[in-house]
């Protein structure tokens, strides 16, 4: 791979140091296991595909990848993407059921989701102290809001899976990963989700935050 942040050999090792590159990540921390390329390839471009569409060039930061078996995929609010080996292999894969989209890119878009609704609350609490915004950030408020206007549109605020049905915030992400991952065959309501999204990213609708 090349040291440390290096995007030396980017068309090798399986496409995710190009697709790395592509996404503008400013740096690369570790490797994927031998033969788990391609999957940590997918999971980049998943993420890179929600941030794109929202029009956030640069928001994948640093990637690291952790090789602890029990840890998931991670995106914090500076849009650093941590890959564990969990989410690499094929051994790991959820019960039916449990997420919308049970793949590499669906757990890349999962956490760009949340990345996405961090920034759109920023956006929303322009001007607002940080602590403020922190604490807003840890109630989910943003992703509360972004539902009950769903709820609002849609009708009802049915399941899109038994992980979005633990919170707010992993809804949201269940909505983006199940509608860019899935296309024309996703979920009605996770569309009304990142049609909510959108309108919020474009100044069509502000939340009260």
């Amino acid at each position: 791979m090349g040291g440390r942040g290096s995007f030396s050999g980017a068309g090798g090792g399986g496409g995710y140091m190009a697709a790395a590159k592509n996404a503008n990540v400013r740096r690369v921390d570790g490797k994927p296991p031998a033969g788990k390329e391609k999957e940590a390839a997918e999971i980049i471009n998943g993420a890179n595909k929600v941030l794109k569409d929202f029009g956030i060039d640069k928001g994948i930061n640093i990637i690291t990848f952790d090789d602890d078996e029990k840890y998931a995929a991670s995106m914090d609010g500076l849009g650093n993407l941590t890959i564990g080996n969990k989410d690499l292999s094929n051994s790991t894969k959820a019960r039916a059921g449990w997420l919308i989209a049970d793949n590499p890119a669906g757990t890349g878009a999962h956490e760009a989701g949340h990345r996405v609704a961090h920034i759109l609350l920023r956006k929303s609490m322009q001007g607002e102290k940080e602590l403020k915004i922190a604490d807003a950030r840890s109630k989910g408020k943003m992703e509360k809001r972004i539902i009950k206007e769903a709820t609002k549109r849609y009708g009802s605020n049915p399941s899109i899976s038994e992980y979005g049905d633990k919170n707010s915030k992993e809804k949201v992400a269940e909505a983006i990963s199940d509608v860019y991952t899935n296309g024309n065959k996703a979920n009605a309501y996770s569309k009304i989700i990142v049609n909510v999204m959108k309108d919020i990213n474009n100044g069509k609708f502000k939340p009260r935050i």
